[in-house]
């Protein structure tokens, strides 16, 4: 019985999202080229428009940063593999109105995030996929949303499992901090889940 419960919660976070399964990545390949060169990939529901977003889009900006993400994993005592992937890569998946306005909010906070592309079908099919948007999005993606935005879902990169739909919230917890909890639930996903090709 501890056992099945262990496996429960290691598997279903508080909304009933399964996070063993891995995210389909042959259906979205910016995303996948991403993935397949960072550690943990923070996909990042947001809006330049929206005032919900602009204090997560500032914390973001500075506490996930290479320099401070490798303070705050010394700090901890924390020692990772050396790697020629990135730490972690932000991917901005933008509900703003206009390309210029996506690209003027990207251009405006950082220089080293990624955005999929505004005109392309990957930033609307992640967005059912993840059946998270702004509300004004709801009826034209005809989708049941889970998620508002902002919303950071942080997926492994080499198991390319999600591992918590709940990354604003680590964050504003634990700043830079927050990392060290993802590595720990990828180290634990990746016992348990083969590597995907």
């Amino acid at each position: 019985e501890q056992q099945k419960e262990k496996v429960m919660n290691m598997n279903f976070d508080g909304l009933g999202h399964f996070h063993n399964r891995p995210v389909p990545v042959n259906k979205f390949p910016f995303l996948k080229s991403v993935l397949d060169g960072a550690d943990l990939v923070g996909l990042y529901f947001a809006a330049s428009w929206c005032p919900m977003s602009t204090p997560v889009t500032s914390m973001l900006s500075g506490d996930m940063m290479p320099e401070a993400i490798s303070a705050a994993t010394n700090a901890l005592g924390t020692v990772r593999a050396k790697s020629v992937k990135s730490l972690i890569d932000i991917v901005y998946v933008s509900s703003d109105e206009t390309a210029e306005q996506m690209d003027a909010y990207i251009d405006s906070e950082w220089t080293n995030w990624k955005s999929v592309p505004f005109d392309s079908d990957e930033r609307t099919e992640l967005k059912r996929y993840f059946q998270t948007c702004a509300l004004r999005e709801v009826e034209s993606l005809n989708i049941k949303r889970k998620h508002e935005i902002p919303t950071l879902i942080i997926i492994d990169g080499s198991t390319k499992s999600v591992l918590t739909y709940e990354g604003v919230k680590d964050v504003e917890a634990a700043s830079s901090s927050a990392y060290v909890k993802w590595l720990s639930l990828s180290a634990t996903r990746r016992m348990d889940i083969p590597k995907l090709e």
